[in-house]
């Protein structure tokens, strides 16, 4: 091939590989939508994952706080039962008096305890699930952004948009162009041609 037929092929090759960088974009595209997408499912997918382990997290926590209630009150009782025996056998009335309000003291003083275990309980459970409540909301969130990606028309939309400046640069190859003075020389509008 003759170096004047090379420069007279270089406009289509640079259209050729422009329309070769436009496929790839276009691949490029697709695969950066399917990544994103891929992306947000498995972030979807920990967040679920995360919910149910608050879940867990508050169920525990609600059992946890049953037996701290449970081991509370044996404990109240025990002390009650001492306390009794030793008023008991120094010949005390536990009806009346010092004694009654010392028993009186240690069962509202354990069932004081005995609340509070399953209120701590309750705090606990309740800031799990509402973990689990934002982590079921990001997962919510992360199935939406995954639904709303489109590989194919983030491919598309690329094509179209690369294609159109392939087309324009095929066009412009492809018509024959008109200088200054084919311009002047048609219309009939040069210098001389005005004033004459």
């Amino acid at each position: 091939m003759c170096f004047p037929a090379l420069v007279a092929a270089l406009p289509s090759l640079s259209t050729a590989f422009q329309a070769i960088g436009a496929v790839v974009s276009t691949v490029g595209a697709i695969q950066q939508a399917q990544a994103a997408q891929d992306q947000a499912n498995y972030n979807a997918a920990v967040a679920e994952n995360n919910a149910k382990i608050a879940e867990y997290q508050a169920q525990d926590a609600q059992q946890r706080g049953e037996l701290e209630a449970q081991r509370v009150q044996r404990e109240a009782a025990q002390v009650r039962g001492a306390q009794r025996a030793t008023l008991a056998a120094r010949g005390l009335s536990l009806g009346e008096g010092t004694p009654l309000s010392l028993l009186e003291q240690t069962e509202y003083f354990g069932a004081v305890d005995v609340a509070t275990a399953r209120t701590n309980a309750a705090k606990e459970a309740w800031a799990n699930r509402m973990q689990k409540t934002n982590f079921e909301t990001e997962a919510m969130s992360q199935r939406a952004t995954a639904s709303s990606i489109n590989p194919l028309m983030a491919g598309a939309s690329t094509l179209l948009s690369s294609s159109g400046k392939v087309a324009d640069k095929w066009y412009n190859m492809n018509t024959p162009s008109m200088g200054w003075g084919s311009t002047n020389a048609s219309a009939g509008s040069g210098w001389g041609s005005t004033y004459a």
